[in-house]
């Protein structure tokens, strides 16, 4: 009997003395599209190339003085392994879908859908294309 692969994905750690997790992500520079910000952050955050598959409901939050919405996507590996490339994370991790870590607040119903979605998805397509 074959076992199905559980999807993972790649979460960021920003602070050292905090114990949450998240996605890569970053503010769009003039000129660029969502699409082409989420491919240009998730490369300089973690050192991965993706594709990206679906795009996510957006999540409000706000940060300090800050209200920002946060733009995520569904993605595929393309090539490269996870690291701290610009030096903004403490840690970058693969993670089951299965077995998350705790999640930043404001990221937990985004967790929420990338799950749905994913169960949505996955049985239309092959599970050998989720990374390991």
């Amino acid at each position: 009997m074959v076992k199905e692969k559980v999807p993972h994905i790649l979460l960021v750690k920003p602070f050292a003395d905090r114990d949450s997790w998240g996605i890569p992500k970053g503010h769009i520079n003039v000129g660029e599209t969502e699409e082409q910000c989420a491919l240009r952050e998730t490369l300089e955050e973690a050192g991965i190339q993706v594709t990206l598959l679906q795009r996510l409901t957006p999540v409000k939050c706000s940060y300090r003085n800050e209200k920002k919405t946060v733009i995520s996507f569904l993605a595929k590996l393309e090539f490269g392994l996870p690291r701290a490339a610009d030096g903004e994370n403490v840690d970058i991790q693969w993670f089951p879908l299965t077995e998350l870590p705790n999640i930043h607040i404001y990221q937990r119903p985004l967790m929420e859908e990338v799950k749905k979605v994913w169960n949505e998805w996955a049985p239309a397509t092959s599970h050998a294309d989720s990374p390991e």
